[in-house]
C-alpha cells in the first residue's frame, strides 16, 4: 500500500468506512475469503492513519526503527515472501526492543496483518491480542484489533466467541458490521428469525452503509 500524506480531516474520518467496505465489496462474491480479507484490510487501513499521526509526534531512534520496519513491509521491489518474512522479523525486533513505545501496538497490528497475508490466522490472533492488551493502544486501534479477532474466530467457526467480540465493538462506529456479522452467524445456526431481524436493522439504522445492500440481498434469500 502506497504511503501518502494525510491531512487533519482524513485523520479524523473513519478509514474503515471509506476503504474497508470497498475491499469487502470486491471479495463479497468469494465468501470463503471474505472474513480474512476484510480483517487484513481493516488492519492495514487503520495502520495507515494511526501510524502517520504518531510519527508526527515522536522523534528519535524509536521512530526511525519503526519507520525502517514499515518501509520493508511496503517495499514492493522484494518478492512477496521476502517482504513478509523480513518485515515480520523487523517488527518483532521492534516490539522486543521498544516494548513501552506508543508505536508498539501499531507494530503488533502490522504483525497481525502480516500473519493474515501469510495465511497464518494464529499469528494474527496472537498479535491482535497484544494490541488490545498494550497500555498505550488507542481506543480506535483496540477496536480495529477486536474486529479482526472477531472475524478470525468466526472464520474458525468459534461462533460464541466471535459473536461476543462483535457485540462489544463500539456500536456508533461499527454497528452495521456487528449486525451484519451477527446475522451471518445466526444464519449458520439456522436461526432465521434472528438473522432477519439483524439484517432488517441494518437497512433501518444504517441505510447509507454498503452493508445495507448486502443485508437486503440476504433477506431476499431467506423466508
Amino acid at each position: 500500500m502506497a504511503r501518502k500524506a494525510l491531512d487533519d480531516k482524513h485523520l479524523k474520518s473513519d478509514p474503515f468506512q471509506d476503504l474497508l467496505f470497498q475491499a469487502i465489496d470486491y471479495v463479497y462474491r468469494r465468501r470463503r475469503r471474505f472474513i480474512i480479507a476484510a480483517a487484513l484490510l481493516l488492519s492495514v487501513v487503520g495502520l495507515a492513519a494511526g501510524t502517520f499521526a504518531y510519527s508526527k509526534m515522536l522523534q528519535g531512534q524509536t521512530t526511525e526503527a519503526f519507520n525502517a520496519a514499515e518501509q520493508v513491509y511496503h517495499d514492493r521491489t522484494l518478492s512477496r515472501e521476502d517482504r513478509l518474512n523480513q518485515s515480520s522479523e523487523t517488527f518483532r525486533m521492534f516490539v522486543s526492543e521498544h516494548s513501552g513505545s506508543t508505536l508498539t501496538p501499531y507494530a503488533w497490528a502490522y504483525i497481525a496483518a502480516i500473519g493474515l497475508e501469510k495465511g497464518n490466522p494464529e499469528q494474527a490472533d496472537e498479535a491482535y491480542q497484544k494490541v488490545i492488551a498494550h497500555e498505550t493502544a488507542s481506543e480506535s486501534l483496540r477496536a480495529i484489533a477486536q474486529a479482526g479477532l472477531a472475524m478470525i474466530r468466526e472464520n474458525q467457526n468459534r461462533l460464541e466467541e466471535s459473536g461476543q467480540l462483535y457485540r462489544t465493538l463500539p456500536q456508533a462506529r461499527y454497528g452495521d458490521l456487528t449486525a451484519y456479522s451477527l446475522g451471518r452467524i445466526a444464519v449458520s445456526r439456522n436461526d432465521m428469525d434472528e438473522a432477519r431481524q439483524l439484517f432488517e436493522s441494518i437497512d433501518q439504522n444504517f441505510p447509507d452503509s454498503p452493508l445495507a445492500r448486502w443485508a437486503r440481498e440476504a433477506l431476499s434469500y431467506y423466508p
